[in-house]
């Protein structure tokens, strides 16, 4: 199984009209064609009932990658003679990790766990319960941190990645941390906004805490930022809990 970025996919949750159970494959096959904004013969499509716990409400999810992309993702594995047997979108893996990893997820939908995937160009804000599931792509990422360095401090892109990467070695560490601060600000606000946003569609269910993944999480001190500005626990999990990687798989493959 692997994953595409969720800016290079497509995922809209729709509630169908009340019908027979038998009749939803149909339908959501019209609902497909109307949703995805590209011609259903370019995309790779499939759709998940995703009803919340209790609900009279039939909720599907619809999820789509263009051709292209799917064969740019496979191509390497290909070369690698490795086989793939799915692929989905980056937060739907994320959804399913939640699913399978955490415990502390709850079995209601009253309750949810946020996963915060900072990527370099990228956020992926995927909030999770039980049995639904919330996404939200945020156009920010590591590399707004390293442009905000260059261009306050006139260097090349390789230069001021290296600089954040040991900014808190530097001796213009506070100078560099100045710098980046309105990123981390801009940041944090996209975050609340959105799970503002989430909130006022969810008003019952009460968000647990936040799961931060993705190599800007290294980013120092950006996590105790978060977690003191949204006022939500925000963790960073060092090893799956119930997951393994098999000792047949060759890490080099997966680079």
């Amino acid at each position: 199984v692997i994953s595409v970025a969720s800016q290079n996919s497509f995922a809209r949750f729709v509630n169908l009209p009340p019908v027979e159970s038998k009749r939803i494959p149909e339908i959501v096959k019209f609902e497909a064609a109307q949703q995805i904004p590209f011609d259903i013969n370019e995309v790779q499509w499939d759709w998940q009932l995703m009803t919340e716990r209790g609900s009279a409400e039939n909720k599907v999810g619809i999820f789509a990658v263009k051709n292209e992309v799917v064969s740019s993702a496979l191509e390497h594995f290909s070369r690698e003679n490795v086989t793939v047997s799915y692929v989905q979108m980056a937060p739907m893996a994320l959804y399913n990790y939640v699913l399978y990893d955490r415990a502390d997820l709850g079995s209601s939908d009253n309750q949810a766990i946020a996963v915060l995937d900072i990527g370099a160009e990228n956020t992926d804000l995927v909030v999770c319960t039980r049995s639904t599931v919330w996404q939200r792509c945020i156009p920010m990422g590591g590399d707004a941190f390293t442009k905000a360095i260059a261009d306050a401090f006139k260097l090349n892109f390789e230069k001021a990645d290296k600089l954040k990467r040991t900014a808190t070695m530097s001796k213009y560490a506070r100078q560099i941390f100045q710098t980046m601060r309105p990123v981390f600000t801009e940041l944090a606000s996209e975050i609340q906004r959105s799970l503002g946003f989430y909130s006022s569609s969810n008003p019952n269910t009460k968000l647990s805490k936040i799961i931060a993944l993705g190599g800007g999480t290294n980013m120092r001190g950006l996590l105790k930022y978060l977690q003191q500005t949204l006022r939500i626990p925000v963790e960073r999990p060092d090893s799956f809990k119930r997951l393994a990687i098999s000792s047949d798989v060759s890490a080099a493959k997966f680079h």
